[in-house]
């Protein structure tokens, strides 16, 4: 959501919500969050499931720097060790390694959600 969203957001619902509208008056509208999308965006959500968002965002550019591109290619390439050895655990490496499959054999279309 960008800024103006938030913003129109919290407005309303501190019309509704006097808890809302005291922490609004406070400390104003929550920062913006914008996260990459397609491919990214799920291997992203991937990596922090389960983790601190400080976690995740200390792993997250360790697997942008092994991966140098982040296409699904280039992840399904890389060896599972050195996805360990990044801080991923056998799992997420099992789920992500699913996602680019899926989105490499097209079971899976991103760009069309």
């Amino acid at each position: 959501m960008d800024k103006k969203t938030i913003v129109h957001g919290m407005q309303a619902l501190s019309l509704v919500d006097p808890d809302v509208k005291r922490a609004l008056l406070a400390v104003g509208p929550p920062e913006t969050r914008m996260h990459s999308s397609g491919f990214e965006a799920f291997l992203f959500t991937i990596v922090s499931q389960q983790l601190s968002t400080k976690v995740a965002m200390v792993i997250m550019p360790r697997l942008v720097s092994l991966m140098k591109t982040i296409t699904p290619e280039r992840l399904i390439e890389i060896d599972a060790q050195s996805l360990r050895d990044i801080g991923l655990s056998y799992r997420k490496i099992e789920y992500a390694k699913g996602l680019s499959g899926a989105v490499l054999s097209g079971s899976f279309d991103i760009n069309g959600l």
